[in-house]
């Protein structure tokens, strides 16, 4: 059997598209695991840690499991909500164990998920979201992610913790071969995606298409099909000129009549 070897160096460099790549922490409990994962992501390179409505604070224990990723935890940014956490980031991914959930995504395995999300690192932001220790991501949260990761794991006991999670995720974008990827401009950024679902959820309500009390079930399915990497600000622009013009003609348009507002 054949053995590659792999060099010293190739194990220490880390490019710097790296740097693009957050990760983020929703509801984080447990004050060692905050620790832990700032350490898991030293060790690929990656130094962005976000915590979103964390249920504790950081301790003792979060800088002695840290180790010598403290730098990290200098850096650690705080945010209440997901929406001011991610509003500049690009694309949006989520790990889950996916057992027992009925998603609309795809969802992928970390080294399949890293083959996408490498070239974006080159034009934009990326981050990769965990949910708390107890429930993990709701499927509301879920939805808003342009790509799901579930990590494969022995049936007989499936659930890795939280640094383990971080630790394969960030290997296999670190590992992925960026150089045979070509950059994709012009994505748009989750609070530019947010501003999107919002407008097409009132003109969707106001033609009669969305009910009222409950547009959800469906605003859910339109982000699946719509919620892909692919999107470009000329995309973005196209949507929201039409759901402009959709508000335009129910507020004023149809008065014209089909003639009249026929191009």
């Amino acid at each position: 059997m054949r053995v590659d070897k792999v060099t010293h160096s190739e194990i220490t460099s880390v490019p710097d598209d790296l740097d693009n790549l957050s990760v983020v922490l929703v509801g984080t409990r447990h004050p060692g695991n905050i620790g832990s994962a700032a350490r898991a992501m030293k060790n690929m390179g990656i130094r962005n840690l976000i915590l979103v409505d964390p249920q504790t604070a950081l301790t003792e224990e979060t800088w002695r499991l840290a180790g010598k990723a403290s730098d990290v935890l200098e850096r650690i940014q705080i945010f209440r909500t997901l929406d001011d956490a991610v509003h500049s980031i690009n694309l949006l991914v989520a790990a889950t164990s996916a057992r027992e959930r009925r998603l609309s995504q795809t969802v992928l395995s970390p080294r399949q998920a890293a083959a996408e999300i490498r070239p974006l690192l080159k034009a934009g932001r990326v981050a990769l979201l965990f949910g708390s220790e107890r429930s993990g991501l709701s499927d509301e949260l879920l939805a808003r992610c342009q790509i799901l990761i579930s990590i494969p794991a022995a049936s007989s006991h499936p659930v890795l913790n939280l640094s383990q999670a971080i630790l394969i995720c960030c290997y296999e974008i670190s590992l992925s071969e960026a150089k045979n990827h070509k950059a994709v401009p012009n994505s748009v950024s989750q609070g530019e995606r947010e501003e999107l679902y919002q407008q097409i959820q009132e003109a969707l309500i106001q033609i009669g298409f969305l009910n009222s009390t409950n547009p959800q079930p469906i605003m859910k399915a339109i982000r699946s099909f719509w919620g892909g990497t692919g999107m470009t600000q000329r995309d973005l622009r196209i949507l929201r000129g039409i759901m402009s013009h959709m508000d335009w003609y129910v507020r004023e348009g149809y008065l014209l009549g089909p003639e009249a507002v026929r191009k």
